[in-house]
């Protein structure tokens, strides 16, 4: 009888071990992620920020990896010239853990903010504008998908004073 309860408490001590995540105490391990875009490419030189730890830019496989990073809740964030930005918090709890995070690329949030308006989905098209990186607003794209939201959402005054916006960003961009 003895022996079944020591049993039985050595296998529950070492469930509860295994099972638990959290690592106190100042553990540390190598963190590392993959980026990828929405169409499941690889994203290729994004730099990838950890809260606390430093920069790295992904390779050509959309990898990164950070050492020396405790255990816990992190914050990483991204950026990157063809793609959106990237803010979210994760858990670190094991080394052999690897962060998968997708991010979309400009082009396919504008095929979308496309598709949005032609399917008369206006606060879609401008969610997915708005979801852009700022870099992005000074682009004649952005500028014309916005124009388009704009008149889509005026009344018909504000609408005459668009379209003629709309008109001049036409012809001062129709040559880039």
């Amino acid at each position: 009888m003895k022996i079944r309860v020591v049993l039985g408490i050595a296998i529950a001590s070492c469930l509860v071990s295994c099972a638990s995540v959290h690592r106190p105490d100042g553990n540390r391990g190598l963190m590392q992620g993959m980026i990828y875009d929405y169409e499941n490419r690889p994203v290729c030189g994004y730099t990838i920020a950890l809260e606390g730890t430093g920069k790295t830019v992904t390779d050509l496989n959309g990898r990164f990896c950070f050492a020396n990073v405790p255990y816990g809740t992190g914050s990483l964030s991204g950026e990157g010239p063809r793609h959106a930005d990237y803010r979210n918090t994760f858990e670190f709890a094991d080394r052999a853990q690897i962060l998968h995070v997708r991010i979309p690329s400009c082009a396919w949030l504008y095929r979308e903010t496309d598709r949005e308006l032609s399917e008369g989905d206006l606060a879609g098209a401008r969610k997915n504008l708005e979801s852009l990186p700022n870099r992005e607003r000074e682009t004649s794209v952005w500028k014309i998908y916005d124009a388009a939201c704009r008149y889509l959402s005026a009344g018909d005054e504000e609408r005459d004073n668009l379209r003629e916006l709309a008109e001049r960003l036409d012809r001062r961009y129709s040559h880039e």
